[in-house]
């Protein structure tokens, strides 16, 4: 759960001048994404048979800790490390965007009349309040030349960061439309237009990087032998070994990432009837351009 607050800033102006109608203007955001995530937060329990629950063992446990800095593959010893203990589920996420606009709509003819503008826009990276920053971590392949997708994996690294990707300063989204009055009487009008729209990346997408080590893991406990179920479990699980592996899976948002984009189209023709009856036939179309997607890296034909 959770909850989003926007504080919004914007405003504009027109100018008639001629035959020309220009228009201008802009906006800022503030946002602020507070939300608790809890991936894995409530243990797991499986058992194969209604005697062994009875009896107080299970077969496998599944469940979040903060492996205390350690990655998959390092050796979690509660000897040393101390006793398992819950991750932080929560963030507070902070973003700043911009966006300004510019228009122009020139009457070429009585009948018909041209608009043209410039939108720009920029969507913030999303980042923590000074007690939170460095808390996540997002998984950077080598700098090197020559590597396959299957060696760039092997040697990848989850490092500390407050800045998921870079910021992208690239969006300009132009539209054009016009309106023309067909046969001078105002009653049958063909407009159209054609313009580019960007998206802000989804909040889901960074609230899942959250499960990334350092700071977190899911611990998984398979048996044989059945395993004890106790309270404040956090504290017992050693009961079925000192020391353990860490495993996990990795949630890489691409440094590199891009602002998503549509491609939206129309055309409609209208027409006045009299007495209150209109009628029209529209065509509307959208193509998604390097649209955000979720890939598994590390398989064969996923690059």
């Amino acid at each position: 759960g959770g909850a989003q607050n926007v504080y919004q800033t914007y405003g504009g102006a027109t100018l008639s001048w001629g035959r020309h109608t220009i228009k201008a203007g802009g906006q800022y955001l503030h946002l602020r994404d507070n939300r608790t995530f809890g991936a894995n937060q409530t243990a797991f329990f499986q058992t194969s048979t209604m005697q062994g629950m009875l009896n107080g063992g299970v077969d496998a446990i599944s469940v979040a800790i903060d492996p205390n800095g350690k990655v998959p593959g390092a050796i979690y010893d509660t000897r040393i490390d101390g006793p398992f203990r819950s991750p932080s589920f929560t963030r507070h996420f902070r973003y700043n965007e911009f966006g300004v606009y510019g228009e122009d709509s020139f009457k070429v003819r009585p009948r018909l009349t041209l608009t043209a503008g410039l939108r720009w826009e920029y969507f913030g990276v999303p980042h923590s309040p000074e007690n939170e920053r460095f808390l996540d971590s997002n998984l950077y392949f080598p700098d090197l030349q020559g590597l396959n997708i299957f060696q760039q994996v092997g040697l990848a690294a989850f490092l500390p960061t407050d800045q998921f990707y870079r910021p992208d300063y690239t969006n300009y989204a132009p539209r054009v439309g016009f309106a023309w009055d067909i046969f001078g009487d105002g009653r049958t009008v063909f407009r159209g237009g054609y313009g580019l729209f960007y998206d802000r990346n989804f909040g889901n997408a960074v609230f899942n990087v959250i499960q990334n080590p350092p700071n977190f893991a899911v611990l998984q406990l398979q048996s044989p032998p059945a395993l004890p179920v106790m309270p404040n479990q956090f504290n017992t699980l050693g009961a079925a070994g000192p020391s353990l592996t860490i495993t996990g899976s990795a949630r890489m948002l691409d440094n590199d990432l891009r602002t998503a984009y549509s491609a939206q189209f129309n055309a409609t023709l209208e027409r006045d009837f009299g007495k209150g009856v209109t009628g029209s036939i529209s065509y509307l179309g959208a193509n998604g351009i390097r649209l955000y997607s979720l890939n598994n890296l590390n398989q064969i034909g996923s690059c």
